[in-house]
């Protein structure tokens, strides 16, 4: 059941991430590129299509430990997107998304997979792994932390060093303090998405 779960879920990501960055990639250029892996929606999705192909594929140089930690990454930042995502959709959908959808077809398709099927996908990951799970130290949960601020501040200031354009446009309106406040914000979201994920499952593998 529990590879299954994973060979299904590798395919689903394989499908969109393939046709949304890869395949626009080739047809558009470089410079689609760079931006589309400036979104935290994509650099989330790849990253997480990396760890089932380590869990599949190279299972020998993705001990369990590793594979608990990236995991716990891969987690709270699909949880950052789907909350920024939806939030801000419900408040002006063209903060986030300037797609015109003409109802059910593959790119509202994409949309739903990048900006929450992905994250049910890694629930049912988080579930399968209850029993082998074993705690990061707080040591590592502020490192990572203080590497993905610093990591997606450089790429969102390197893609719009060479765009001309801020990867989201919100972020034009606001001054130099608030964008430090919202990244600083994010980070200290994804500490925590991590802190009460690694508590569920270590509790989790202590009752099974």
């Amino acid at each position: 059941m529990g590879e299954a779960w994973s060979v299904v879920a590798f395919c689903v990501y394989t499908f969109f991430f393939t046709r949304e960055v890869v395949l626009k990639s080739w047809r558009l250029g470089p410079l689609f590129l760079m931006k589309k892996l400036s979104y935290l929606t994509w650099e989330t999705t790849l990253l997480s299509h990396c760890y089932l192909i380590g869990k599949l594929f190279l299972p020998s140089h993705f001990p369990q430990h590793v594979r608990n930690k990236v995991y716990l990454i891969c987690l709270s930042l699909n949880c950052i997107v789907v909350l920024a995502y939806w939030s801000l959709f419900s408040i002006n959908p063209k903060l986030v998304d300037n797609d015109d959808y003409t109802g059910w077809d593959i790119e509202w398709a994409t949309t739903l997979f990048s900006h929450g099927g992905n994250l049910i996908f890694l629930l049912g990951e988080g579930w399968l792994m209850r029993q082998s799970f074993h705690p990061p130290s707080l040591g590592w949960f502020l490192q990572v932390e203080v590497v993905f601020v610093t990591f997606y501040c450089c790429m969102q200031w390197a893609c719009r060093q060479v765009t001309g354009q801020a990867v989201y446009g919100f972020l034009d309106a606001m001054s130099t303090t608030e964008v430090c406040t919202f990244y600083t914000l994010l980070g200290l979201i994804s500490l925590c998405i991590k802190t009460v994920a690694s508590v569920t499952l270590t509790s989790k593998a202590k009752v099974t």
